[in-house]
């Protein structure tokens, strides 16, 4: 009975140190897998900043084309004068109602249009350069 019983504890601390081992060595896999995954989001972060940084620079320069020259001095709720010291003679100007009315800037599909209602600027597109 006792060489059973010192059979089965000697059974049972192998397992035991066994089951140890292999925990100590899932924890350190599991460590490293942590650390590449740490990486990896790192390296994702950098992507992403890279690719905001792209899209700022294009987003900019764009705006900034749209918003050189006379048309970047617009402002809503100018008055058609105003409109006129700042754009000069429209092309053509069509009138919907009494204080509802457009400025058009040139012609054909690159013209430019300034919407009023109620007498003010109410939006506009610059023309297509």
């Amino acid at each position: 009975m006792i060489k059973n019983s010192l059979f089965y504890f000697s059974a049972l601390l192998l397992v035991g140190s066994l089951s140890a081992e292999l925990k100590q060595d899932q924890y350190i896999e599991l460590l490293k897998r942590l650390d590449r995954l740490e990486k990896q989001v790192i390296d994702q972060k950098k992507q992403i900043q890279e690719l905001n940084d792209k899209f700022d620079t294009i987003n900019t320069s764009s705006k900034t084309k749209l918003q050189t020259g006379p048309w970047a001095k617009l402002n809503k709720k100018m008055s058609a004068n105003e409109v006129l010291s700042i754009l000069g003679k429209p092309s053509s100007i069509k009138i919907h109602k009494a204080l509802h009315f457009d400025y058009y800037y040139g012609k054909g599909s690159t013209r430019g249009v300034v919407e009023f209602k109620n007498s003010r600027v109410f939006s506009w597109k610059q023309p297509n350069l």
